[in-house]
């Protein structure tokens, strides 16, 4: 059984190596050797077998430990530097300038806040608690839907003139915003699953609209934070020949160069950081949740929404966030939004200092002055306890009491700004 057991880690071990997500099977590297070692010697005793467990599992700590000390370093060691006196960093970003048929790169520092990365990791501004203590509510609720998804497939996706605003959502958080004549790709994950391990974990129970390969050519590729459901291996793979450019939050960086990404494409972003391509203003902003792909190391890198701005339009993207005055902060500095596009899903009472509930998502959509909103986070993966469908009836419902507008489009629909009032089908009323 232990034998069985070895092996099944070991491939786990294997495939997880693949992903970069491999320092979370190494507690389970003592199991393993002495799994095989009890295989093939019977003499292997219980006594020199608790002798060699604890001295592999000190090893593998020690090896863990040094790790994560150095998993989410950037270019050039940032952790001290992040800490010091002078707050600036070296990390690089890197701003282009067309010279004739030559991209210059610019470097330039990034300022981070001292009280925001203290001893290695990141700080929520205020400190929240993850878990509230709170019992769900929630019971025997239907959370992955018996029929079909309905979605809109598309074979391609034709560029939007620099004056049109449209948007397409991929269900979860995945979404495409047109903007400025640019395409700017969200939290891009098209695998079946959300974990580190591609046949195990909160399994999509939607279908993709488009197959990532008839996928249109991608200005941003924008992340907000480095949890499973938004930032996916495979994807980032399988798309980055299509990316000209990356936005992500500090430490998120280190993810991509691992797989391959070229750094002379990566924004690095602190809060309230801008890039600006053409006539296109990308702004990180603050939020209230957390980071981490192995459980004991949260928080080593940042989070963060995105605002996106041109001449006409000033679009928001939250991110994954509890409710708090930074909608206000970025009401105060973009004034009202044109078009939000709000997490909505996998919240609980037990957790809602880093998930809206849904009364908070329409706190927030008023302290926005949200012109249209539509909701994400909801209708691919479970990561809760409620109804699948719970945020979609909770937002349209409360909405409407409150006389804020929620276009409501199925998955693959191409939503124009300009009647974005036609998109507002209760769909899925005729879901099993």
């Amino acid at each position: 059984m232990i034998f069985a057991i070895s092996i099944i880690y070991l491939i786990g071990i294997i495939v997880t190596s693949l992903l970069s997500a491999n320092a979370f099977y190494m507690m389970f590297i003592p199991v393993i050797i002495i799994g095989i070692l009890q295989k093939l010697s019977p003499t292997f005793n219980t006594r020199q077998m608790r002798y060699l467990f604890s001295v592999i599992l000190a090893l593998s700590f020690f090896i863990n430990a040094n790790q994560s000390k150095n998993q989410y370093e950037t270019l050039e060691q940032i952790d001290d530097i992040y800490e010091s006196e002078t707050v600036k960093t070296k990390t690089i970003d890197y701003v282009k300038e067309l010279k004739g048929q030559e991209i210059v790169y610019y470097e330039r520092n990034i300022t981070i806040k001292k009280d925001l990365y203290k001893k290695g990791i990141f700080h929520g501004n205020p400190e929240i608690q993850l878990m509230t203590g709170q019992k769900s509510e929630y019971k025997n609720e239907e959370k992955v839907p018996k029929g079909e998804i309905p979605i809109h497939k598309l074979k391609k996706i034709e560029k939007a003139k620099n004056d049109e605003l449209k948007w397409i959502w991929f269900g979860h958080s995945s979404s495409l915003l047109q903007i400025e004549g640019k395409n700017v790709l969200m939290d891009p994950v098209f695998s079946n699953y959300t974990s580190p391990v591609p046949f195990i974990g909160p399994k999509r129970f939607s279908k993709l609209p488009i197959d990532i390969e008839n996928m249109p050519n991608i200005d941003v590729l924008a992340i907000s934070h480095d949890h499973y459901d938004h930032l996916d291996y495979q994807t980032i793979k399988q798309i980055d020949e299509k990316v000209k450019e990356y936005c992500v939050p500090l430490g998120i960086e280190k993810h991509l160069l691992r797989w391959g990404v070229n750094e002379k494409k990566i924004h690095v972003m602190n809060w309230w950081d801008e890039v600006k391509v053409d006539g296109l203003t990308i702004t990180s902003t603050p939020g209230r949740h957390f980071t981490g792909r192995v459980p004991w190391r949260n928080n080593t890198t940042l989070w963060s929404g995105y605002v996106f701005k041109n001449d006409k339009y000033t679009t928001y993207f939250t991110g994954d966030t509890g409710y708090g005055n930074h909608f206000e902060e970025v009401y105060e500095k973009f004034g009202d939004i044109d078009l939000l596009m709000i997490e909505d899903g996998q919240y609980d009472k037990s957790w809602s200092n880093i998930h809206m509930l849904p009364k908070d998502g329409i706190q927030a959509m008023k302290d926005l002055h949200a012109k249209w909103t539509v909701p994400v986070h909801w209708g691919a993966f479970c990561i809760c306890n409620h109804a699948w469908d719970d945020p979609i009836k909770q937002i349209t419902t409360r909405s409407q009491k409150e006389n804020l507008n929620v276009a409501t489009p199925k998955i693959g629909e191409i939503v124009d700004y300009s009647h974005i009032e036609t998109y507002q089908e209760h769909w899925w009323e005729n879901v099993e």
